[in-house]
């Protein structure tokens, strides 16, 4: 072995020993600054539950739109704008709960905020069904005309016309509803491996040069 390939060998050696140690740190015990500060997402748990309920409120306001989406290019575009905005919302939501998860997957409540947020996501998926059957209706003649007309739609321009690519694709209504409703059954299965394999499932120790080792990820 040439004296380069030691020395790298040494030092994935030495990182490997690094992390394996760092894995097995308790949060407590480290220092506030490499922590993540959630506060710049909601000043405590209490306050991400008053925005999940506004928001739960704000989502059924889509139906307003219900119908209206192929009537003129200012519909449109209002809905397009109403639906950035509570995106924003949230995936806010969503990355506050997910990564205090992540935090320490033994948590429960952090776990049970991961689960209410997620059916927030689906109620909105069944709330706003009707919306892509709706957009695949509009003739791609007049939903050109629509951006034309709108510069404000210009943004949203690939992902509309996107909509004719994937038209024999799309359900009806109904369908897109049931499908939503689907959504937490489908992540079931990932969230579940992804507790026992992080957080619950006990590490196989094994000798490596002598030292008796726990098998992290880090490690393998």
């Amino acid at each position: 072995m040439n004296k380069i390939s030691l020395t790298l060998l040494t030092l994935s050696l030495l990182l490997v020993s690094a992390m394996n140690v760092l894995g097995q740190k308790d949060r407590a015990d480290i220092d506030d600054k490499y922590k993540w500060n959630f506060t710049d997402l909601y000043e405590s748990d209490a306050a991400w539950s008053s925005a999940k309920d506004k928001l739960a409120a704000d989502m059924n306001k889509v139906t307003d739109f219900k119908g209206q989406l192929g009537e003129s290019a200012t519909n449109l575009l209002n809905y397009m704008q109403f639906s950035d905005e509570l995106m924003k919302k949230v995936y806010q939501l969503y990355i506050y709960a997910s990564l205090k998860s992540d935090v320490d997957l033994r948590d429960a409540e952090n776990m049970a905020r991961v689960k209410e947020i997620r059916q927030v996501f689906i109620e909105y998926g069944q709330k706003a069904s009707f919306v892509t059957p709706e957009l695949a209706a509009i003739p791609e003649t007049t939903m050109k005309q629509f951006i034309a007309e709108e510069p404000k739609l210009e943004i949203y321009k690939m992902g509309l016309m996107d909509v004719y690519r994937m038209k024999m694709h799309t359900l009806s209504e109904l369908e897109e509803a049931v499908m939503a409703k689907t959504g937490m059954i489908t992540g079931t299965a990932n969230s579940t491996f992804s507790v026992f394999s992080n957080a619950e499932m006990p590490r196989v120790k094994a000798s490596i040069d002598g030292e008796e080792k726990e098998l992290t990820p880090n490690v393998v």
